[in-house]
């Protein structure tokens, strides 16, 4: 079992998060499907610190994250904590959102998306995960629009989604993405309840 992102903050410092990055790209071709799970799983935990995002993207933690997603595209587990993973590398900035999209991190949700358009476990991340980098960087957002990201993060909306993660959702986009949503608009959000 991943340990919780709270025990990993406490004992994390940004050195060890480099260290830790620079092993995962290293070993990332000898990883099996699990452990590149984990790894991602892990990266996500991590990236909720904004510190920590920094030295993972630049030892290609974006990188890592979609060769994974590439290489495994029918393994739900790991496209939903790739999907996290990528959506807090890309949170809220600019430069990582163009990060993620240069390593395909676009097409990589896109695609696990398409793949599992009724599972959830994907879903729940992919959704915010469009709306957060589209929301940091226009080409990411222009990305998004070319490959219909906005259609399906719609349809998982109005059609896969649970009431609970619709709640929650609720809570975190008008929080995070005041004026810069394009998905999920106030507009879009009062027609779907």
């Amino acid at each position: 079992d991943t340990p919780s992102a709270t025990s990993m903050m406490q004992v994390m410092t940004e050195e060890k998060v480099k260290r830790l990055a620079v092993a995962m790209a290293t070993a990332a071709s000898a990883c099996d499907v699990r452990q590149k799970t984990y790894c991602c799983r892990m990266i996500g935990n991590l990236t909720i610190n904004p510190a920590f995002v920094a030295p993972i993207i630049k030892e290609g933690g974006s990188a890592f994250i979609t060769e994974a997603m590439k290489r495994h595209p029918t393994d739900v587990g790991l496209q939903g904590q790739g999907c996290r993973a990528l959506g807090f590398l890309g949170l809220r900035n600019e430069n990582n959102a163009r990060n993620v999209l240069e390593n395909d991190g676009v097409e990589v949700v896109i695609a696990a998306m398409k793949q599992f358009p009724n599972d959830e476990r994907v879903l729940q991340f992919a959704c915010p995960t469009l709306e957060s980098m589209g929301s940091a960087a226009i080409e990411v957002r222009e990305r998004i629009q070319a490959l219909k990201g906005v259609e399906l993060a719609r349809h998982a909306w109005q059609n896969v989604l649970s009431p609970n993660e619709k709640i929650f959702w609720r809570i975190v986009f008008p929080a995070t993405m005041v004026d810069t949503r394009f998905i999920f608009t106030n507009a879009f959000l009062e027609e779907n309840p």
